[in-house]
C-alpha cells in the first residue's frame, strides 16, 4: 500500500500540481521502469521496443504502468505534455540502495575495502543478464528529455547495455587493479542466484 501511495498517488499529486501551473510549465519528464514490460522470455526478439506487449509481473511495474496512464489522461484531459522513460538497472554514485543496486555496492565494497585495509566480500544475488544505465547517462537523458522540443505524451526506453553481470563484475575488478586496488577484489555471485528473468535489451 505504501509503494502504491508514493508510486502512484505521488504521481497523481504532482500531475494535479502541474495542472494547476500548466501556463509556466513546458513538460513532466517521469522515471518510468523497464518493469513495465515483464519478463525477458516473452520477448523472443533482440531488443525490446516500446511498442511491446506491456505485461508487468509485480507490483512495482503496474504502479509505474498506472502512472504513465494517468500522464496520458493529465495531456489528453488538460494538455500537459509528458515524457516517460523507462530504464533499467542504474548503476553510480547515489545508487547503493535497492534490489538492483548490486554492482554499485560491487563497487562501493572495494573502495570501503581499501578504506578499512582488508576486502570485503560482496556477492550477488542474481546472475544471467542485465541492462545497465550509469547514473550521469540517465541524468543527461532526462536533461535532454526536459530541453528537446516536443509536444503531446509518450514514454520510450532509455537504451542501456545488456552485458553478462559476470562481466560487469570482471570490468569492475579490471578497473579497480588499474587503480592499484587489486588486493581489495572480492566479487562473485552467490551460489544460489537465479538469473535476472526480467526484461532487458532496451
Amino acid at each position: 500500500a505504501r509503494g502504491m501511495q508514493v508510486n502512484v498517488g505521488g504521481t497523481l499529486h504532482l500531475l494535479d500540481a502541474c495542472v494547476a501551473h500548466a501556463r509556466r510549465l513546458e513538460r513532466v519528464v517521469f522515471a518510468s521502469s523497464a518493469a513495465v514490460y515483464g519478463l525477458r522470455a516473452r520477448y523472443p526478439g533482440p531488443v525490446v521496443r516500446e511498442s511491446d506487449p506491456l505485461v508487468p509481473v509485480n507490483l512495482y511495474g503496474v504502479w509505474k504502468l498506472a502512472s504513465e496512464e494517468l500522464e496520458r489522461l493529465s495531456y489528453e484531459r488538460h494538455g500537459v505534455d509528458a515524457i516517460s522513460l523507462r530504464l533499467n538497472t542504474t548503476y553510480g554514485k547515489g545508487r547503493d540502495r535497492g534490489k538492483t543496486a548490486g554492482v554499485t555496492r560491487a563497487m562501493k565494497a572495494i573502495a570501503l575495502g581499501s578504506v578499512h585495509g582488508s576486502p570485503i566480500p560482496h556477492r550477488m544475488a542474481y546472475g544471467g543478464r542485465e541492462n545497465y544505465h550509469f547514473v550521469a547517462d540517465v541524468g543527461a537523458a532526462f536533461a535532454r528529455a526536459a530541453l528537446m522540443p516536443f509536444t503531446g505524451h509518450a514514454a520510450f526506453n532509455l537504451r542501456g547495455t545488456t552485458i553478462p553481470v559476470a562481466d560487469f563484475l570482471a570490468r569492475i575488478a579490471d578497473v579497480a587493479d588499474s587503480l592499484g586496488l587489486a588486493r581489495f577484489v572480492d566479487l562473485g555471485i552467490a551460489p544460489d542466484a537465479p538469473a535476472n528473468p526480467f526484461v532487458c535489451d532496451l
